[in-house]
């Protein structure tokens, strides 16, 4: 009965939580709301219960870098080109914890919201991988795709550069056909009082 009311009210905290990073434009990523799930279904003395620096407000200088050390976390509107030509935007999260969120331009039926993970390889250079959903225009599940980049800050901590390609896979796990040809990425902050356009 403890747990059941404990759990009951786990879920209910995160229903509330996820309410407010939403409407305030902080909303974590599935990932981060997975570890929190599990934190408030088993809490233990040993792993206390710690908001996501997003849910808090707390922010470093990493963070946002005005004069100070570069960071790629933070929001960022995404140009995704093929050949020269503009084919897609987004509008990417990148978090202190390593998990990314982009929504895109595409159709939501066929799944513009996608995850992932990233990492620092370099100085000022950074992979990325997110897998997503592929569906058709009648909501179905079509494939997994996975999208791979790589990108490089500017000095400024501004802008970014970079390339993209993806790989498909069947349901089952099996790739479809070769990597897609290479996209070219340019990224721009976006700050509270920039133009995210």
């Amino acid at each position: 009965m403890l747990l059941e009311t404990t759990m009951r009210r786990g879920r209910h905290l995160l229903l509330s939580l996820t309410a407010v990073a939403f409407c305030y434009g902080l909303l974590a990523t599935s990932v981060q709301a997975c570890n929190l799930a599990s934190k408030l279904a088993h809490p233990t003395a040993a792993a206390p219960l710690v908001l996501p620096q997003a849910l808090t407000g707390v922010t470093t200088a990493d963070e946002h870098p005005e004069n100070g050390p570069r960071s790629i976390i933070g929001l960022w509107k995404v140009d995704v080109f093929l050949q020269g030509t503009q084919i897609d935007a987004g509008f990417e999260s990148l978090y202190a914890d390593g998990n990314e969120l982009i929504v895109d331009q595409s159709p939501p039926a066929t799944d513009n919201v996608c995850t992932g993970v990233w990492e620092q390889t370099g100085p000022l250079t950074y992979k990325i991988n997110h897998p997503a959903w592929d569906f058709d225009l009648n909501g179905n599940l079509l494939y997994i795709v996975v999208f791979h980049e790589t990108i490089t800050l500017d000095r400024h901590g501004n802008t970014y550069t970079g390339t993209e390609y993806l790989e498909t896979y069947d349901l089952a796990g099996n790739q479809v056909g070769p990597p897609s040809p290479e996209f070219t990425l340019t990224g721009t902050r976006i700050r509270v009082n920039s133009n995210p356009l």
